[in-house]
């Protein structure tokens, strides 16, 4: 009976705890670990061979008459040329917010009004992003049919990249898809609106990436049947943390490489990698039992019940590692941990108070 009651004291204390899985250090610590996972013990990972990116670097800007807006006469050659190298859809990752020379402009809307490809061009973003001017040229100038959101999800504990969301009803009623959501459900692929962990590849070239001004240099093979996204991926434009970029130290990633990790996703119908919530209690709970039981099971000798809890809890990273590794599945490593100890510390301490 007594430990019935202690379970039950102990219960009540420790449940409110676990809540710091809320708590900002601890949210912190959680995505840590899951990034090394991510960067240092993912499978086999091989290279994309469904997308192709096009990057518009600082070498091609400094060809253009100005930097930015990017050359409209450019773009649309590089559109009619993905056309005609076979390609299967094309994303643009870049915002026209502004005018440049009206022939070009022109010219290039009624490139991306006429394409027969399926095609998503970034379109809606944060309303604190844009003027009214700026919301006024893009609305014109960016046809309805190619319109996808270019919203970036960040996590604000760490300003990190981890989710997207491929397709949700914004506040005016109008479904919006982003790039990756568009061009996976004209392909035909299912898209649910939901929020999506993205599947990160760690590998040194997840995708095959050239330069845009030397797109016409390269064989047709290289575009045909592929997926082809372009985007700026210059120094101070559009970068974001990673996962992968965070826990190895790298630079911060362009965000039409992103843009390709959800579409690659979303392209293999892979399945989320985070722990889904239900299993997630289920897991907590059982790290609950288990460290309120320890005390009347375990050796009375505090340094040989610390080392059971270090067991189990070593124990328990090695099975996450694993499960990253093997299934892709992102086991929540720490939030466990710090229940057991919590719930194990608790127990201990009001077992002593009511035996002694």
């Amino acid at each position: 009976m007594a430990f019935w009651v202690l379970c039950a004291f102990a219960a009540v204390v420790t449940l409110p705890i676990i809540t710091i899985g809320v708590w900002r250090p601890l949210h912190y610590a959680e995505h840590l670990t899951s990034d090394m996972r991510i960067a240092y013990f993912s499978g086999d990972s091989k290279q994309n061979s469904d997308i192709v990116i096009l990057t518009i670097t600082d070498e091609v800007l400094a060809k253009f008459r100005y930097r930015s807006p990017v050359d409209r006469v450019f773009l649309a050659r590089l559109i009619e040329l993905l056309e005609h190298r076979g390609a299967k859809a094309i994303g643009i990752d870049l915002i026209f917010d502004a005018p440049t020379d009206s022939v070009a402009d022109d010219n290039l809307h009624q490139v991306l009004a006429s394409s027969k490809l399926p095609m998503a061009v970034a379109y809606r973003l944060p309303d604190n992003d844009v003027s009214d001017a700026q919301r006024l040229f893009i609305s014109r100038f960016v046809p309805v049919s190619v319109r996808a959101n270019a919203r970036m999800l960040i996590d604000p504990a760490d300003d990190v990249v981890r989710w997207f969301d491929p397709v949700w009803r914004a506040s005016d009623g109008i479904v919006d898809y982003n790039i990756a959501g568009s061009l996976a459900h004209k392909l035909g692929f299912n898209v649910e609106q939901k929020r999506v962990a993205i599947r990160w590849n760690p590998s040194r070239y997840p995708f095959k990436i050239f330069r845009a001004d030397i797109a016409e240099l390269l064989p047709a093979e290289t575009f045909r049947g592929k997926v082809v996204l372009i985007g700026v991926d210059a120094p101070f434009i559009d970068r974001h943390r990673t996962p992968v970029s965070v826990a190895t130290n790298q630079a911060d990633i362009s965000g039409v490489v992103i843009v390709a990790h959800e579409l690659a996703g979303l392209m293999g119908q892979e399945s989320s990698p985070e722990w889904p919530a239900v299993e997630m209690a289920i897991l907590i709970v059982v790290a609950l039992l288990v460290g309120l039981s320890l005390p009347q099971f375990a050796p009375t000798r505090h340094s040989t019940r610390f080392f059971v809890v270090w067991l189990i809890s070593v124990t328990y990273w090695i099975l996450c590692v694993l499960v990253w590794n093997e299934l892709g599945v992102m086991m929540p490593l720490m939030i466990p941990t710090v229940t057991l100890i919590v719930s194990t510390f608790i127990s201990t301490q009001m077992k002593r108070n009511i035996f002694s």
